[in-house]
């Protein structure tokens, strides 16, 4: 299905798909200093990384700046949005998308077979419970996140393992109590 509306869209508006590998991460040089405070102009920086980037971001970059422009991705990482509608709207997964002036939208895939979307929205809360124990410096909440994983295949030395790293990192990590 989403294959039709893309291909309907593409021959409506005379686009054509491009593909490209992702696997290369280009260095790039910034056009001067950076400064993360929500105060510099985006808009320059991602037209300089468009620019100096003819590959697959810098394709996607360009969608952002030109009105007649729409490009097929094979693999965004995004907001599912409900591309995978049995995992969380806000989850993010990697997915076909279309980019265009507006946006980056996912391509809607359809549902996961049940077991792996189990396991995925395991992982998703196992996720969302080590950034909660950070958040708030909860020792509990982050021996829940450790418990609930199934990788775990043995709790005491999980735990060992974690007062060890917590004391090894210091001040670098969230005091949790």
């Amino acid at each position: 299905m989403a294959v039709a509306v893309l291909s309907s869209l593409l021959a409506t508006f005379n686009l054509a798909a491009t593909e490209t590998e992702n696997h290369k991460l280009p260095v790039l040089p910034t056009p001067g200093k950076i400064v993360v405070d929500g105060k510099t102009d985006d808009r320059e920086l991602l037209k300089h990384l468009a620019e100096a980037d003819d590959e697959y971001v810098g394709r996607i970059i360009k969608t952002f700046f030109k009105s007649d422009t729409m490009y097929y991705n094979q693999a965004l990482i995004i907001p599912n949005q409900g591309a995978v509608p049995n995992l969380p709207a806000d989850a993010v997964v990697e997915v076909p998308g279309i980019s265009n002036r507006t946006g980056a939208y996912p391509v809607v895939v359809g549902p996961l077979p049940e077991a792996p979307a189990e396991l995925v929205r395991r992982q998703l809360v196992i996720g969302k419970l080590h950034v909660d124990a950070a958040a708030t410096g909860s020792r509990r909440v982050l021996d829940q996140a450790i418990l609930l994983d199934p990788t775990i295949g043995n709790i005491d030395s999980a735990m060992a393992f974690l007062d060890d790293t917590l004391t090894e990192a210091g001040s670098l990590y969230p005091k949790l109590v």
